[in-house]
């Protein structure tokens, strides 16, 4: 399998790209010049010092977006410490990346791997048994949007976010994982997530919600409908 690997540059992508932000770069300079050229070489009164103040910092500020961007993108991509055989992208926060170090090498990723490959055969497994052999899903159809995926290994719980930001106190509580898409965050703790078989248990829990969703069970309340079906069908998670 070709292993989607995240880059600081991605060219192929037509909404998402690069190119994107070239353009970020160069249309907002190519005004700025057509601006000068207009307003000094056709014969006009040139450009006041508002123009001369405003137009730079307009450009100013698109290439520090871009910069920021990149920078911001060049961190990640190095923040990475391996892929999945899936082709997920595996990220450490500090203090997991202490938790980390204590297990030999691979020793970790044969065991994300492990959690990943039990939640695609029980489900895939489970969802067949209702449909005929035509309909059928398979292990590389469910799988194949982990690749180009990231998994976030944090080190404390966290809030869960609205779309408009932080939750009102009243609703917020503490997260152990989140799967959005094939994106998908979970807390090494050292408390409640101690072992890397504790850390297999959670991400196996959260492969469930990825794979209820590839399969087209989809969960509108937060994931209780998913962890109703966990309990129905007895995913031992």
């Amino acid at each position: 399998m070709h292993v989607k690997k995240h880059t600081l540059f991605k060219w192929d992508s037509l909404f998402f790209g690069d190119w994107i932000w070239l353009v970020m770069i160069v249309a907002p300079f190519a005004a700025f010049l057509r601006a000068i050229q207009y307003n000094y070489s056709e014969g006009r009164s040139g450009i006041d010092t508002g123009g001369w103040v405003s137009m730079p910092l307009v450009v100013a500020t698109f290439w520090a977006i871009t910069f920021l961007r990149y920078w911001h993108r060049a961190k990640f991509v190095k923040s990475i410490k391996f892929y999945t055989k899936h082709g997920m992208a595996v990220v450490f926060e500090e203090k997991s990346q202490e938790r980390l170090s204590m297990y030999p090498e691979g020793v970790v990723e044969k065991a994300i791997d492990d959690a990943t490959d039990y939640a695609l055969n029980f489900f895939v497994a489970w969802d067949n048994l209702k449909k005929d052999v035509g309909e059928q899903a398979t292990y590389s159809s469910v799988s194949a949007a982990l690749n180009g995926g990231v998994l976030s290994i944090v080190d404390a719980p966290f809030n869960l976010l609205s779309m408009h930001g932080p939750l009102p106190p009243s609703l917020q509580h503490k997260m152990m994982g989140i799967t959005y898409l094939n994106r998908i965050v979970i807390a090494w703790d050292g408390d409640r997530v101690r072992t890397l078989m504790d850390l297999g248990g959670l991400l196996k829990h959260e492969m469930g919600h990825y794979c209820l969703e590839q399969l087209g069970h989809l969960d509108v309340i937060g994931g209780e409908d998913h962890h109703h079906t966990f309990e129905k069908i007895k995913y031992p998670n």
